[in-house]
């Protein structure tokens, strides 16, 4: 059985070097959806690997968050990562 969501996303970010999260919630802070307000800095100051799967979910659903965490790592450069969560999601 495939992990869910939440899990996908709390490993994948969870591995993340400690820099690259925090490039990744700079990059997170600045994506726009349309029609989704944006990611405040304040919502990410300071949030741990669980608050931010969680606010991801919240914000733009399970199928959009995974999208717009695929989309973030593609612009930090983690291709490791984006291929990691997308294993992690077929199980």
């Amino acid at each position: 059985m495939g992990k869910t969501t939440w899990d996908a996303l709390v490993l994948t970010l969870g591995n993340l070097p400690s820099e690259k999260f925090i490039m990744f919630k700079g990059k997170l802070n600045n994506f726009d959806v349309p029609g989704i307000n944006r990611v405040t800095r304040s919502e990410l100051e300071g949030k741990s690997v669980i608050d931010v799967a969680d606010l991801l979910i919240r914000r733009y659903t399970k199928a959009k968050g995974i999208q717009v965490t695929l989309a973030v790592l593609a612009e930090i450069g983690e291709r490791e990562a984006r291929e990691e969560l997308r294993e992690a999601l077929k199980g």
